[in-house]
């Protein structure tokens, strides 16, 4: 089956959502990729923190889109 691929459903919920950051770029701009195993065929919201999540400096939310 040169060029196909089969999926199947998991039965695992509440999985993390995994993704990438690109360096951001001297412009600001920033990409990547994000995924949650739970939803794949859905967009979700990235949240953006300066210096971690834990410092709870959040700077915004964008949604990944497909």
């Amino acid at each position: 089956m040169s060029g196909a691929f089969a999926f199947t459903a998991s039965a695992q919920t509440n999985t993390q959502p995994i993704g990438y950051l690109q360096p951001i770029d001297a412009n600001g701009y920033a990409s990547g990729w994000t995924l949650d195993p739970d939803a794949a065929s859905q967009s979700i919201d990235v949240h953006f923190y300066i210096d971690g999540q834990a410092s709870n400096n959040f700077v915004g939310t964008i949604k990944a889109a497909i």
